[in-house]
C-alpha cells in the first residue's frame, strides 16, 4: 500500500502541474501508476523481488526521462532539489539505523554479508569496489555512503546537488540555502575513521539538519505560514 499510495501521489501532483512537465515525464508515470494499481497483492507476496525491480526500474527511468526531456528552468531544479534532499535523508536513515549494529563485535562472515548488502540497497557495491576495494571495512562504507562527492546516492553528494539548486533557484542566502549549507558545511569537515558513538550522533544531528532543510523549503515556496528556525538551526545558532 506504501508504494502504491507513493506512486498515485506523484500522479495526482504531477496532474497539478502537468504545464509545467514534459508530456513523455507525464505518460510515463501514467505507465508506472497503471503498473502498480494493477498490480494484486497476491502477485507481489508470490514475487515481491520482480514488484519491487519493476518499481526501482520505473522511478529510475523516470529521472532519465526527466533529464532528457525537461527544459533546464524552475521546474527542473525543484525537482532536482526535492528528489535529492529525499536521497539523503533516505540514505542517513538507513546509516542511522544500521551503524549502532555494524559497532558491536561480529563474525567477520555477518558483518562482511551485512555491509554487501548495505551498499547493494544503495546501488553502490560495484563503485565500492571500484573506487576503495575488496576490503569491506565498517567505517570505510559508512564513510563512503555519508561523505563520497561522487557517489549519486551518498548525502553529500546528494546536498551539494541541492544547494546547487536552490541558487539557481533564489539565489544563495535565503534560508533554506542557509539550512541545507549547514548540513553540508559539517559533513565536508568530518573525517570519518572509525565508528563509534560519535557517528550515531552525527547522523542524528544531520537527519535533525535535513528535516530543517525541508522545512525552510516548504516555508519559502510551497506555505505561507511562518516557520521558525528547527532545533538544528538553533543548536548551531547557540554555538
Amino acid at each position: 500500500d506504501a508504494v502504491t499510495s507513493c506512486v498515485a501521489r506523484a500522479r495526482e501532483n504531477a496532474r497539478g502541474v502537468r504545464e509545467q512537465i514534459s508530456s513523455e515525464m507525464w505518460e510515463h508515470l501514467n505507465r508506472l501508476h497503471l503498473i502498480v494499481s494493477r498490480t494484486r497483492p497476491a502477485a507481489v507476496l508470490a514475487s515481491p523481488h520482480d514488484f519491487f525491480v519493476r518499481i526501482r526500474e520505473g522511478s529510475h527511468a523516470f529521472q532519465g526521462v526527466m533529464k532528457a526531456t525537461l527544459s533546464r528552468g524552475e521546474a527542473y531544479e525543484f525537482l532536482e532539489l526535492g528528489a535529492h534532499l529525499e536521497r539523503a535523508d533516505a540514505t542517513a536513515r538507513l546509516l542511522a539505523v544500521k551503524v549502532p549494529a555494524l559497532t558491536e563485535a561480529e563474525p567477520e562472515s555477518v558483518t562482511h554479508a551485512w555491509l554487501s548488502n548495505l551498499l547493494k540497497s544503495f546501488g553502490a557495491y560495484e563503485a565500492y569496489r571500484k573506487q576503495e576495494s575488496d576490503d569491506l571495512r565498517a567505517d570505510r562504507v559508512v564513510s563512503f555512503l555519508l561523505l563520497e562527492r561522487r557517489l549519486p546516492r551518498a548525502v553529500c553528494f546528494c546536498l551539494e546537488l541541492c544547494l546547487s539548486a536552490i541558487r539557481a533557484i533564489s539565489g544563495d542566502g535565503m534560508r533554506p540555502d542557509r539550512a541545507i549549507g549547514r548540513v553540508f558545511a559539517e559533513l565536508s569537515f568530518t573525517d570519518l575513521r572509525e565508528l563509534d558513538e560519535t557517528t550515531a550522533i552525527l547522523l542524528s544531528r544531520v537527519l535533525l539538519g535535513l528535516q530543517d532543510s525541508a522545512d525552510e523549503v516548504a516555508s519559502a515556496y510551497f506555505t505561507t505560514r511562518s516557520i521558525p528556525p528547527g532545533p538544528y538551526a538553533q543548536q548551531q545558532q547557540q554555538q
